[in-house]
């Protein structure tokens, strides 16, 4: 058999051996197929339904809302806050004399400016904390599937999403409702 035909063999042809038969070594989940270095088993994870059901990430998900909300009424209470000023001008402006007009515009420039850069910076704290939500969540997800591969002994646990490089898969495969039960036991 080719190499290149091996992951397109495992998933059309679920395992054979030599003599084109199903292995007697083959679990409920897993499909291996005789590899010169050992069996090659395979089981599949589905990222979406994972996320979905993942309490840790739903709490995640939830904090980053909230700061998200957050900050959005931060920056709209600055825009908010510097609109008013800028009326204010606006309507005693034409009482004012030129240099007061220029000073107070210089003002209110650096005033928009301040507000820009803390739009920004607030942004970019939003970001760093998703990256490292997301960091978190990974480092999680791996530490439990390595631990929970101690009894297993999978040689690929595949991420299933839909839109993914995976076009299809046998459900026998699919250890999604495992891996929830199990990661959602983790504190």
């Amino acid at each position: 058999m080719e190499y290149w035909l091996l992951p397109l063999a495992i998933f059309c042809t679920g395992s054979v051996n030599k003599k084109g038969s199903t292995p007697a070594t083959e679990t409920e989940h897993v499909k291996t197929l005789p590899m010169p270095g050992g069996n090659l088993s395979v089981v599949f994870l589905n990222s979406d339904t994972l996320l979905e059901k993942y309490t840790y990430y739903q709490n995640i998900k939830k904090q980053i809302e909230k700061n998200q909300k957050l900050a959005e009424a931060q920056i709209q209470n600055k825009a908010d806050q510097l609109q008013k000023e800028i009326e204010a001008y606006q309507q005693k402006g034409a009482a004012m004399s030129e240099m007061e007009r220029m000073k107070e515009e210089e003002r209110l420039g650096r005033k928009q400016e301040e507000a820009v850069d803390f739009r920004k910076q607030l942004l970019e704290k939003l970001a760093d904390e998703e990256e490292a939500y997301q960091d978190s969540l990974h480092n999680r997800l791996i530490s439990f599937l390595k631990d929970y591969n101690k009894s297993h002994n999978y040689k690929f646990i595949l991420g299933y999403q839909k839109g993914s490089g995976i076009l299809l898969a046998d459900d026998s495969l699919d250890i999604t409702p495992e891996v929830i039960e199990g990661i959602n036991k983790v504190k």
